[in-house]
């Protein structure tokens, strides 16, 4: 009994590793609008319907569930979280 438990867990860790960073793997961004978006070291990057790619210019670019706001400014990218309201 104790070496089915033990297995059952290990399949259980090992399906966490495989599955979690699967998830989180594309790092893509969707924005308002449906554009995509990646951020490469410090700029953004805009992925057109066709699949071209540009530098975004300077701005604010809401994502489209609403949770966070990109600010590129010239070579600084901030990003804005707007789940955490001050109390």
């Amino acid at each position: 009994m104790r070496n089915i438990r033990a297995f059952f867990a290990g399949i259980l860790c090992l399906a966490t590793l495989i599955i979690v960073p699967a998830s989180f793997a594309d790092g893509e961004i969707v924005l308002v609008g449906g554009v995509r978006a990646v951020i490469e070291g410090k700029q953004l990057i805009l992925i057109g319907t066709d699949s071209r790619r540009s530098v975004a210019p300077p701005g604010r670019y809401d994502t489209r569930d609403g949770r966070y706001s990109i600010v590129v400014r010239g070579k600084d990218i901030v990003i804005v979280d707007h789940t955490k309201v001050p109390r």
